[in-house]
């Protein structure tokens, strides 16, 4: 008996949940595996295995399943019935096809963006936790669902996970210099890792326009996350010398404002109908943070009333 022989299990014990939000209290976050805008899960419950197992073994035969993995299919199977239910019942709103990451899709407990907006519009979920940009833009799922759906609205939310994925931000910083701004602590990495970022971006968008002139894309560049004593931002930081926290603060504004200027600002000017949701201190208060780079769900909230403005004006 392995993991994969469960996984048939698993798939039927998903399917009984009657809503996505049933997902929020199946599973927690697992801190000590994720990574980036890759929140890894495990069940906040005991599992039904359904057969006598040694401890050690249902341990093992636990930790093989790639629950987040599992998590996102079923929430964006969730999302698609859903959306298929309101326009069986004649939704006759605003359609959205949504891609992007953990802002968009978080396997369990937080009330993500789309989570907010899904009532108010009709919404065909892909991508996922743990999505980077690079993947999206190879393996171009939105494409032939933006040809079959014809929607009103493409969003995107993307790049987080491909720089700080691994928590290895420091690799991009140089050693704490007192005589030193914040924006002169940053390697000229970075300079490549925008130029990247703004060249998938370009990728993914001319896909969209070449299948369509009339959807209008929404584009975000996150909120200033706050750093902690955490392994995405406070702790790699700290690795560098820098564990002043108005410092490493300021550092992070200096990288958010260099991904809206940088990024996502020069693709309003190369594409038309291209918008750019400016999420820049939608959850100022720290204590509205999950981690240092999830706001909890009431953060979430306002950063989706900040999108949710935006297609109203449409």
């Amino acid at each position: 008996m392995n993991a994969n022989d469960l996984l048939p299990r698993f798939v039927d014990l998903l399917d009984q949940l009657n809503d996505a939000e049933d997902l929020e209290v199946m599973f927690e976050v697992d801190h000590a595996r994720s990574q980036g805008f890759s929140p890894r899960i495990r069940p906040s419950q005991p599992v039904d295995l359904g057969f006598e197992a040694a401890v050690e073994d249902r341990g093992m035969l636990l930790a093989d399943i790639d629950w987040m993995e599992w998590a996102n299919i079923q929430r964006r199977t969730f999302r698609r019935r859903e959306y298929r239910r309101m326009l069986a019942d004649g939704y006759n709103g605003k359609k959205i096809v949504s891609e992007g990451d953990s802002w968009f899709l978080y396997p369990c407990r937080l009330k993500d963006v789309v989570n907010h907006l899904r009532r108010r519009f009709a919404i065909y979920s892909l991508g996922g936790a743990g999505d980077v940009l690079q993947d999206m833009a190879e393996k171009k799922e939105y494409l032939p669902v933006i040809a079959q759906e014809r929607p009103d609205v493409f969003m995107l939310s993307g790049g987080g996970n491909d720089v700080l994925g691994g928590g290895t931000i420091d690799r991009y910083l140089f050693d704490f210099d007192a005589s030193k701004s914040p924006e002169q602590h940053l390697r000229a990495d970075f300079d490549v890792v925008f130029a990247n970022l703004k060249r998938m971006y370009r990728t993914i968008l001319q896909d969209v326009r070449d299948n369509t002139e009339a959807v209008h894309i929404l584009l975000h560049g996150y909120d200033y996350a706050v750093p902690m004593d955490d392994k995405y931002l406070g702790r790699p930081m700290a690795r560098r010398g820098i564990v002043d926290p108005d410092f490493q603060r300021d550092i992070v504004r200096v990288l958010i404002n260099r991904f809206y200027e940088e990024v996502l600002e020069p693709m309003v000017g190369e594409f038309g109908r291209v918008h750019v949701v400016d999420n820049r201190d939608a959850v100022p208060d720290p204590n509205d943070w999950d981690d240092e780079i999830h706001p909890k769900t009431r953060g979430f909230r306002e950063v989706a009333q900040r999108f949710r403005g935006l297609i109203d004006s449409f």
